[in-house]
């Protein structure tokens, strides 16, 4: 307890000016890395989120739930296999989707990190002394 002490007690916390001032110069004329979107959640978003939809849409009223009871009761095995078949089909597109517009965020990513390398002089051993 008495380390905590001797940190709270120690002096004052700080300020911005003397954090910023201990930072070090950043290289000119290099753009600093944007965070990447994150495609999956804007995908997967869109996808629960037109399917909540869809099942607010048919069952919101009372006739319709009793129909889509009715349907899902009269379904035959083959008919929902190939339901079934059609859903992991299409989590495998949106996957795939997915990883597409990752693979191409990545590729730009590095397009631009390249490009600024070539834009920037290299120092040489001597200018680094």
């Amino acid at each position: 307890m008495s380390d905590l002490d001797d940190i709270l007690t120690d002096g004052p916390a700080p300020s911005a000016e003397s954090a910023v001032q201990t930072l070090p110069p950043s290289t000119p004329g290099r753009a600093p890395l944007r965070p990447r979107t994150r495609w999956a959640a804007i995908v997967w978003g869109v996808v629960l989120g037109s399917l909540a939809l869809a099942g607010l849409a048919l069952v919101s009223e009372g006739t319709r739930f009793a129909d889509v009871v009715a349907w899902i009761a009269d379904l035959q095995l083959a008919t929902a296999i190939g339901y079934g078949l059609l859903v992991v089909g299409s989590l495998a597109l949106v996957l795939g989707a997915v990883g597409l517009l990752r693979r191409a965020q990545i590729t730009l990513t590095h397009r631009r990190v390249r490009e600024n390398e070539k834009a920037q002089p290299r120092s040489t051993e001597g200018e680094r002394e």
